[in-house]
C-alpha cells in the first residue's frame, strides 16, 4: 500500500503544538508540498502556507495555488520580491540576465526568493518552517535531516518526508487524489520559474543551461541537524 503518512501526521501534530508560529513552505511546483498540505489538513483546520511569487512563475503553478486553496482552505501568505532590488537589477542587467552567468542567476534567485523569504520569516517571527525537501532530490540535499535548527535565525526547519523516495511521493498522490502541478504530466519533476524550468528527472530540468551539478537557488542552505 505504500507510505500513508500516519507517522508524519503524529510528528506534525507534535510540531504544530510545540511551536507558536509555524508555516508550511510550498512552491506548488513539486508534489511534495502538496502531500504535506494534504497531510496537515487532516490534523488541523487552521494552518498557514507560504509561497514565493517570483513574478516569473508558469501559469500552471498559479492555477494549482487556486485549486489547493479551494480544496484545503488554508491561509496563504504570498511572498514577493523587494521592488527596489528587483527594479535595480533589471535596469542594470536586463530581464533575463540569469542566462548570462551563474553569478547572475544566483543574484536573480537571491533577489526574487532568498531575501524576501528570510525577511518574511523575520518580520512574522516564524519559529518553524515545514518543507517538502527530500534527500533523494539532489546530491546537495543528501544530508537533509528531519529537524534542522541552524538554517534560519531563531527558526527551525522541519523536513517530515526527508527520507521518502520518488515512488513513495507519487503513490501517495495517487492514493489520496492529491492535486499537483499540471506540468508534471509533461515531464517536469520540478517546476520553478518559467524561464528556468524544463522537463527533466529530479531537478535536472532546473537551470537547464548551466553545466555545473548544483541545482539550488540558495533558499535551502545545509548544515547539521538532528
Amino acid at each position: 500500500m505504500g507510505r500513508t503518512s500516519w507517522l508524519e501526521q503524529i510528528f506534525l501534530r507534535q510540531v504544530l503544538s510545540k511551536y507558536d508560529s509555524v508555516v508550511l513552505s510550498c512552491s506548488f511546483g513539486a508534489p511534495e508540498g502538496m502531500i504535506l498540505i494534504d497531510t496537515i489538513s487532516q490534523i488541523s483546520k487552521n494552518f498557514t502556507v507560504c509561497t514565493i511569487d517570483t513574478g516569473r512563475l508558469p501559469s500552471a503553478t498559479y492555477r494549482l495555488i487556486d485549486i489547493a486553496r479551494n480544496r484545503y482552505n488554508f491561509k496563504l501568505d504570498t511572498i514577493y520580491p523587494k521592488y527596489d532590488l528587483l527594479k535595480e537589477m533589471v535596469a542594470k542587467k536586463g530581464m533575463n540576465s540569469f542566462y548570462e552567468s551563474v553569478e547572475n542567476r544566483k543574484e536573480c534567485c537571491n533577489i526574487r526568493k532568498v531575501i524576501p523569504f528570510n525577511d518574511y520569516l523575520r518580520e512574522n517571527k516564524i519559529k518553524a518552517v515545514i518543507t517538502g525537501l527530500r534527500k533523494e532530490q539532489s546530491p546537495e540535499r543528501n544530508d537533509i535531516k528531519l529537524v534542522e535548527l541552524n538554517k534560519y535565525i531563531e527558526c527551525a526547519k522541519i523536513n517530515p518526508i526527508y527520507d521518502w523516495l520518488r515512488e513513495d511521493v507519487m503513490e501517495y498522490v495517487k492514493l489520496h487524489d492529491v492535486p499537483i502541478n499540471s506540468l508534471h504530466q509533461l515531464g517536469y519533476e520540478s517546476v520553478g520559474c518559467d524561464p528556468c524550468s524544463r522537463p527533466g528527472t529530479g531537478r535536472n530540468g532546473r537551470w537547464w543551461w548551466e553545466n555545473n551539478e548544483s541545482k539550488e537557488c540558495g533558499l535551502h542552505e545545509y548544515g547539521s541537524g538532528i
